[in-house]
């Protein structure tokens, strides 16, 4: 009996070589084949288009392959396990993004610099800390590039740390009531991703929509 072996789809394969810049298409595609096939295509968002060293690439809002761990891209060379970090820290499930956000921060280039700014835009606390705690220092003159190249996302990026800490975290437990304290925040501020010209007043707004009687 014959057998066809399964393989990414073709939409899943171009979406993902788009997903970074044209000069890592063949490891791309190496580092996909470590990924088993996922049961629905990768969402894009349009407003998930970044530059990155002058390309443009646009990174998944979700993807859903299954789980995976490192043990799985043992194989791959040193950027093809970049590539596949930066792939699933997109993943639907926050304990996949908690896990690779935490691989990722080990391999600070400009290309995975999209993808660490988007995991500051997340709204579960988990995957944010995971950042806070495991950011090297290597990361912040590749950040400061990157925001130079992308600062019409900075706005994006900060309303989101914004609404996130307002909705799930002000209020409710743990009970972050200075965004100040907010991972999510922090990092983003450590990073230079913390727009100084547009963030006051998405905060301003956040302050006037705060929850009657919650001060």
């Amino acid at each position: 009996m014959w057998f066809t072996k399964k393989q990414h789809s073709a939409t899943t394969t171009s979406l993902m070589i788009a997903a970074f810049p044209q000069c890592l298409r063949d490891d791309v595609i190496v580092a996909l084949r470590a990924a088993c096939i996922a049961p629905h295509e990768p969402h894009m968002d349009i407003g998930d288009q970044s530059t990155v060293d002058g390309c443009e690439v646009s990174i998944p809002s979700r993807v859903y392959f299954p789980p995976a761990r490192t043990s799985d891209i043992e194989g791959l060379s040193p950027q093809q396990k970049a590539i596949f970090a930066s792939i699933m820290t997109r993943h639907h499930d926050g304990h996949q993004r908690e896990y690779w956000a935490r691989v990722l921060c080990t391999h600070p280039t400009t290309w995975t610099a999209p993808y660490l700014a988007a995991i500051l835009g997340d709204y579960v606390i988990e995957v944010l800390e995971s950042v806070r705690k495991n950011l090297t220092g290597e990361w912040a003159s590749i950040m400061e590039h990157y925001a130079s190249e992308n600062h019409v996302c900075l706005r994006a990026l900060n309303h989101r740390i914004l609404t996130y800490w307002s909705i799930y975290y002000r209020y409710s437990a743990p009970n972050i009531r200075f965004i100040t304290d907010y991972p999510g925040y922090v990092v983003a501020a450590q990073l230079g991703l913390w727009d100084p010209r547009t963030a006051p007043k998405l905060l301003r707004k956040a302050m006037a929509n705060r929850v009657p009687g919650s001060d």
